[in-house]
């Protein structure tokens, strides 16, 4: 998942140069046609860009619902970013695409929710690894410093806010 966010009313490649912190929500696409989204886990994700279509630097720490082994109920599991690309239009609308790895240390259980890795697999406790996962990201712009991103994944959806950190 990633965000893009400009510093105008022109968008640009390099309008998305720096370090941005992003607010991102979980869903689950509901079992039927009348049924709702369920929420199933929040997050906080960092990214960096080079200002010319790279990533370059990102992190994301998800907390996702698991009532199969945690007392809590939550699994917190981090992402580390491989790779990744983005494309800004003249209208401010673009796209992204990146590759995800988990963090050494994680527990088995969040092998099953690296971004992008393939079919939701969330009731698995015996997988053990996962190769880095692949995402792609629509992006909306508010003209500003803020930006709006959704990601569909299998049985579910990912939504995240971010805003330009105020450093850059």
């Amino acid at each position: 998942m990633l965000i893009v966010s400009s510093n105008g009313s022109v968008f640009a490649e390099d309008a998305f140069k720096g370090t941005f912190s992003c607010g991102v929500t979980l869903y689950m696409l509901p079992w039927t046609r009348d049924g709702a989204p369920l929420a199933a886990g929040k997050g906080e994700m960092e990214i960096t860009s080079d200002g010319n279509g790279k990533l370059v630097r990102g992190s994301l720490t998800e907390q996702v619902a698991d009532d199969t082994h945690r007392p809590s109920g939550v699994d917190v599991c981090t992402f580390t970013l491989v790779s990744g690309t983005y494309s800004i239009n003249s209208d401010g609308n673009g796209t992204s695409s990146a590759r995800w790895a988990l963090g050494a240390g994680d527990t088995t259980h969040c092998a099953n929710f690296v971004p992008g890795g393939g079919k939701f697999n969330g009731i698995d406790t015996t997988r053990q690894s996962a190769p880095p996962g692949s995402t792609n990201s629509t992006l909306f712009f508010d003209g500003k410093n803020r930006s709006y991103s959704v990601n569909v994944v299998d049985r579910g959806f990912a939504v995240a806010v971010c805003d330009r950190n105020a450093a850059n």
